[in-house]
C-alpha cells in the first residue's frame, strides 16, 4: 500500500477528522473542535430546532426542510413548493439580519475610531438625537447601532433590544408598531415642551 492509498483510507474512516479535531497548535495546547453549526427552524412555524439531527426533516428539490413536530410534515406536503419558499425567505431574512447587523457593529466600530472628542455639554444633544428606543420594552439606545435586531414595517425602521422582543414584532407587529409609535408621540410631546 502506498502513502497516498494509506492516506486516502484513513481521511474515509473518519479518523482523520477526528484527530483534525484535537490537532496540537503551535503552542502545544489541544486546538477546539468546530464550532456546532446553526440551529435549523422549522418549515412550517419557523421555530428554532437546537438538534436538526434528531428532528423530522424531509428533502424538497435537493434541500432539507426540518419540522419541529409531527404535524409539520403533512401540513408541508399540502404545498411543498410555497412552504419550501416560504422557510428560504425566513433563513434569508435572518441572514439578511444578521448581515445588518455585523455592518452596524462595523459602523459603530469605525465611527469610534474617528470620532472627534467632544465636549460634555454637547454629548446629551448627540444621544437625544439619535436615540432609538425598543419596539417592545421601550428600552433606549444611544444610537440604532446598539439594538440586537430590527424591523420595517409600514416603511418605517423599529428597534429591539433583544431577539426575543423581534419575534414578538413578527408574530403582532401592526400592535406593537402601534404602542411603540404611541410611546414615541409622548416622548416628542415631553420633549416639546422642555
Amino acid at each position: 500500500m502506498n502513502v497516498r492509498t494509506a492516506f486516502a483510507a484513513f481521511a474515509a474512516s473518519g479518523l482523520f477528522a477526528a484527530s483534525a479535531a484535537f490537532a496540537f497548535g503551535p503552542d502545544k495546547t489541544v486546538a477546539p473542535a468546530a464550532a456546532k453549526p446553526a440551529p435549523a427552524h422549522c418549515a412550517i412555524t419557523d421555530e428554532v430546532i437546537s438538534d436538526p439531527a434528531g428532528s423530522l426533516k424531509t428533502t424538497f428539490n435537493g434541500k432539507t426542510y426540518y419540522f419541529c413536530c409531527g404535524g409539520c410534515p403533512a401540513e408541508f406536503a399540502k404545498n411543498p413548493a410555497k412552504n419550501a419558499r416560504v422557510a428560504d425567505l425566513h433563513d434569508d431574512i435572518r441572514a439578511a439580519e444578521k448581515k445588518l447587523a455585523d455592518l452596524k457593529a462595523a459602523l459603530a466600530d469605525a465611527q469610534k475610531e474617528d470620532a472627534p472628542k467632544k465636549s460634555a455639554v454637547a454629548a446629551p444633544a448627540a444621544v437625544a438625537s439619535t436615540a432609538v428606543y425598543c419596539a417592545v420594552t421601550d428600552e433606549m439606545f444611544a444610537s440604532p447601532a446598539l439594538a440586537k435586531a430590527t424591523a420595517l414595517y409600514n416603511g418605517k425602521t423599529y428597534y429591539f433590544c433583544c431577539p426575543g422582543c423581534k419575534t414578538k414584532f413578527d408574530k403582532d407587529p401592526a400592535t406593537v408598531a402601534k404602542n411603540a409609535d404611541e410611546r414615541a408621540a409622548k416622548r416628542a410631546v415631553a420633549a416639546a415642551a422642555k
